[in-house]
């Protein structure tokens, strides 16, 4: 089935009829429940809608991202692209890599478009960054941290860090929003399967033949053998036309390619790397702006020196302002200087799994107190003994510190 790009792309027509200003945000390899799990977070700042929607095979970027483009929906052909490449022709326009797209972007929408990118954004944009936002009718924004670490190979820091992406995105369509966007609409070009790291019986030879293209998943070329390990299929039976040819395995196989992800792959047809997510995304008129009353903190460590991966921090609050208390969300982190250095996971409440976020609450016989409530950290990054590491507990919808304890000694055995 050929991807459902009307489902996306269609809303150009409110960036050029209805005024708009809008932001379009490619996030390379965000998986549909991931997706959905950020969602949920955005509930309470956003009417949103979130669709289901098919990757165009194969399931690689330079394919999925061009499909966002306008005319894909109607005119989209799998074509070489030299270099053992391929590229999306649109409208006679062969479309291979990130300054393609987004030439054909800004030639093809009839509005003045600003591209940035994701990590631009944060922890805020630059002054002429901003500015640029605020003078655009569209602005892109892409994301390729997901697929830049799942394809690095480092799989355990990729299990560790991956989902940090979703709350990174949720930062920045607040600083989007911030700035006076009025739709945001994000998507992925592809999925992914990441598991155990193959072993030599899941790897098996490709066609051969005249190879176009070939990865773990994902074989496009003409001619070659045929096998019962992975099914052949023409392109042209997706929608894609001419006369190339795509096989891919038909299980969790992968082909064998010198090199390259041992436990991260994407490029085939299983649901995992097919079924992508198209979330709309609109401000409320009442968006939460941060705290209503002054807080005085106070944070208690678990321990006084970090000797494990697992840390904690014990936090609470009273108001000392005299309007009404509402809790906040918030996020505490562990730094040297200025890294991030942790993960969040767990709390006693209000633990978001999608972010690491944690909303707080009053306490029961005191509405001017924030009940006591004990975060765990992960710690995820190797450091020297006798590190001196900070602790900050920071507002999760501003960004700002709310408080730290200062100095605490790293003691992990290494």
């Amino acid at each position: 089935m050929f991807f459902k790009r009307a489902g996306v792309f269609n809303h150009a027509n409110r960036w050029v009829n209805w005024g708009d200003k809008s932001s379009y945000v490619w996030v390379d390899a965000l998986r549909y429940e991931m997706a959905w799990e950020l969602s949920q977070t955005l509930s309470e700042d956003y009417n949103l809608e979130i669709q289901a929607a098919i990757a165009t095979v194969p399931t690689i970027t330079e394919i999925g991202m061009a499909a966002f483009l306008p005319g894909a929906e109607t005119s989209a052909t799998v074509v070489t692209a030299g270099d053992s490449k391929l590229g999306l022709e649109i409208n006679g326009t062969v479309v291979k890599d990130r300054p393609g797209r987004i030439k054909f972007l800004q030639d093809n929408t009839g509005v003045n478009v600003f591209v940035t990118k994701l990590g631009d954004l944060l922890p805020k944009p630059k002054r002429k960054e901003r500015e640029s936002i605020q003078q655009a009718k569209l602005i892109l924004v892409t994301s390729q941290e997901i697929d830049a670490i799942g394809e690095g190979d480092n799989v355990r820091l990729a299990r560790r860090t991956m989902d940090e992406i979703l709350n990174e995105l949720k930062k920045a369509f607040r600083v989007l929003t911030e700035l006076g966007v009025e739709t945001i609409i994000f998507a992925a070009d592809h999925g992914y399967l990441f598991g155990e790291e193959l072993s030599n019986d899941m790897k098996i030879d490709s066609p051969g033949g005249d190879t176009a293209d070939l990865h773990r998943r994902v074989w496009v070329g003409k001619g070659g053998r045929a096998d019962t390990a992975f099914l052949r299929a023409k392109l042209s039976d997706f929608g894609l036309g001419r006369d190339l040819e795509i096989a891919t395995p038909w299980n969790f196989a992968c082909f064998k390619i010198k090199g390259r992800a041992e436990a991260y792959f994407h490029g085939g047809l299983s649901p995992q790397e097919l079924i992508i997510p198209v979330v709309t995304l609109i401000p409320k008129q009442n968006i939460s702006v941060g705290i209503t009353s002054e807080i005085s903190w106070t944070m208690e460590p678990g321990s006084q020196k970090i000797s494990t991966r697992f840390f904690s921090v014990t936090i609470k609050g009273d108001a000392t302002g005299i309007f009404e208390l509402v809790p906040p969300k918030v996020r505490v982190e562990v730094r040297v200087k200025k890294d991030c250095i942790s993960q969040p996971a767990t709390a006693s409440y209000g633990f978001e799994e999608a972010t690491g976020d944690v909303q707080l609450q009053k306490t029961v016989d005191n509405p001017r107190a924030i009940e006591s409530n004990t975060i765990a950290l992960l710690i995820t990054q190797d450091q020297p003994a006798k590190t001196v590491a900070s602790v900050h507990l920071l507002d999760a919808v501003s960004g700002a510190e709310l408080a730290r304890i200062s100095k605490i000694e790293m003691a992990i055995a290494i």
